[in-house]
């Protein structure tokens, strides 16, 4: 899910955001198509193409991205033998691991027999863990997973900044 989230999905019934799927493309190593999305239509419905995936050769839509992506994760989710008990993720509040977890809540929320947490650490980097901790918070806080920050400076007595001055 993400910095400065749009929770406004793509379908109405869909679970993710533009944002996050946006982000999960470029995770996935898509070609973003912009201007030329009208020159290239979806693969499988003709709809508008948002993207181009190189390793599969097609050019999807909106809807059948997010198909794609839900799909391969449900796979790998069955391949693991992800069954009963908790998940932990780790939520930086960066895209990767925000889209992570929400794309994780969406798929498993139904089942009552997998329990999602997500923990994030603080390592105390000043000027940018705020926003990202922020992120973090407000995510787990809208999709209502139980969320733990795990502070570095209290684990170790420094932050990261401060061992980073030490090292000079």
């Amino acid at each position: 899910m993400t910095a400065a989230i749009d929770y406004k999905c793509i379908r109405a019934d869909c679970g993710i955001n533009k944002v996050a799927m946006k982000e999960v493309m470029e995770t996935l190593g898509a070609q973003i198509l912009d201007q030329v999305s009208a020159k290239h239509p979806c693969t499988r419905c003709k709809h508008p193409a948002v993207i181009f995936q190189p390793y599969s050769g097609m050019y999807l839509c909106e809807r059948h991205l997010i198909d794609d992506v839900t799909r391969k994760v449900k796979r790998d989710l069955r391949k693991y033998n992800i069954g009963r008990g908790t998940i932990a993720v780790a939520l930086s509040g960066g895209k990767d691991s925000s889209a992570l977890l929400h794309l994780l809540h969406t798929i498993l929320a139904p089942n009552r027999g997998i329990r999602i947490v997500a923990i994030t650490v603080d390592e105390g980097i000043s000027g940018y863990r705020e926003k990202t901790i922020k992120n973090a918070i407000d995510l787990a806080s809208d999709l209502e997973i139980p969320h733990t920050i795990v502070s570095f400076k209290e684990a170790f007595g420094r932050t990261l900044d401060d061992l980073m001055k030490e090292s000079d």
